[in-house]
């Protein structure tokens, strides 16, 4: 007969059997919750990759279409884009392909808005390939503005070259009036830019190279592309001339036939307006001087070297020298220099070491003797206001940009 002790024994043995299973149970059923909560997260984290990846796809086509409609090569140009239908699909199933498998994007223009500046709004859809949570794939959308500005997007540009020699020339920028100094006094040419001496405070981008010993701040850019384009309205060959209206006081210039001449130790004073002329002329240390809103146009050229521009508004955008020829132009600075030079077709060459704030586009841009410029940021925008309480002054000339003003994510 068994004793107490023995049945005892065998009823402990029992209870640890059991307990032994449960805890087994226990361990099996939080490895099997753990194992798909972890397969659960690979899937989410999968999927968040997937979705980051979609939305990859879909920045890749705005930035497409940006480039598209700048490069001015005849195909989805911002014209052409902004005339489209509302709503009309820019590309379709475009993309690329990753070693995760191709990810695809459609971008479609949405509406077209009323300006100045022209604007339209495009939406691309980005699309990831199959994933483990959806057998076709997950996408992300995103819609986006762009703005097409002229105005003038550097400190110098020309078309042909840029070159700035014979001195420790500054080229810099400012914002506002009093100014306050800004580092993006930028330098760009389709061609070539040489830097011999002197210091670019910002970037120098060329369709060609950048050579020189001269100290660039910023970012060198060779073999730049798409080319910047100039305004697509060309500047008027104005006609009839102005003649001797609105400049003042009589008997410190010559007139005739289109041809201003300031002549020795005058000034002579432009009232408000828009005037039309063949050549202006400064000699013997005279003074041109405006003292608000006044656009120049010329169809020969100008030498404004003789002596000074005086623009007592200290508002670039107050003084536009627009050319619509070929004869060169000549200026050198001052402290009230401000103005902008438009003469897609000529030389301009900035003489004499003084300060020129504002903004310069040519042909060819030359830049000799020290001379500094400053570049008036403000001139990027197509339109500037010179002053509380006055008009905002269009921008007859300059370079074209296009903008992606902002963008917004409509689905992930």
């Amino acid at each position: 007969m068994d004793s107490w002790c023995s049945l005892k024994l065998r009823d402990d043995r029992g209870s640890i059997l059991v307990g032994g299973l449960m805890l087994v149970l226990v361990m099996t059923i939080l490895g099997f919750g753990l194992f798909n909560l972890t397969v659960v997260e690979s899937r989410l984290v999968i999927d968040r990759q997937a979705r980051t990846q979609a939305c990859y796809a879909s920045e890749a086509g705005l930035n497409r279409l940006w480039q598209d409609m700048g490069n001015g090569d005849g195909t989805n140009d911002f014209a052409q884009v902004n005339l489209l239908t509302n709503p009309t699909d820019v590309y379709t199933t475009a993309g690329f392909n990753t070693n995760n498998g191709p990810y695809t994007y459609t971008v479609t223009k949405l509406e077209s808005l009323a300006g100045p500046p022209p604007r339209l709004r495009a939406q691309a859809t980005g699309t990831s390939p199959p994933t483990v949570t959806s057998s076709t794939g997950v996408q992300c959308v995103i819609a986006a503005f762009f703005s097409r500005v002229v105005g003038f997007q550097n400190a110098l540009f020309g078309s042909a070259s840029v070159t700035i020699s014979g001195g420790p020339s500054l080229i810099d920028s400012y914002i506002g009036n009093p100014p306050v100094l800004g580092n993006n006094g930028d330098v760009r040419s389709n061609g070539g830019i040489t830097i011999n001496s002197g210091t670019v405070n910002g970037d120098a981008t060329a369709g060609g190279t950048v050579t020189g010993g001269g100290t660039v701040t910023g970012t060198i850019t060779n073999s730049a592309t798409p080319a910047l384009s100039l305004n697509p309205n060309p500047v008027p060959t104005c006609s009839p001339f102005s003649g001797s209206g609105g400049i003042t006081p009589a008997g410190s210039f010559t007139y005739t036939d289109g041809d201003l001449k300031v002549t020795a130790g005058n000034t002579v004073t432009l009232a408000n307006g828009t005037y039309c002329f063949k050549s202006v002329t400064l000699v013997g240390n005279s003074l041109l001087k405006v003292n608000g809103p006044v656009v120049v146009y010329l169809t020969d050229q100008a030498d404004l070297s003789g002596g000074a521009v005086i623009n007592t508004t200290n508002c670039a955008a107050n003084l536009q020298i627009l050319s619509s020829g070929t004869g060169a132009i000549k200026v050198s600075g001052g402290t009230q220099t401000f103005l902008t030079i438009y003469a897609p077709s000529a030389q301009v060459d900035v003489v004499g070491g003084g300060d020129l704030s504002g903004a310069i586009v040519g042909n060819s841009v030359k830049v000799t003797g020290g001379s500094n410029i400053h570049f008036d940021e403000a001139l990027s925008n197509g339109t500037v206001t010179c002053g509380v309480g006055n008009p905002p002054i269009n921008l007859a000339g300059g370079t074209v940009a296009f903008k992606r003003d902002s963008w917004t994510l409509v689905q992930n």
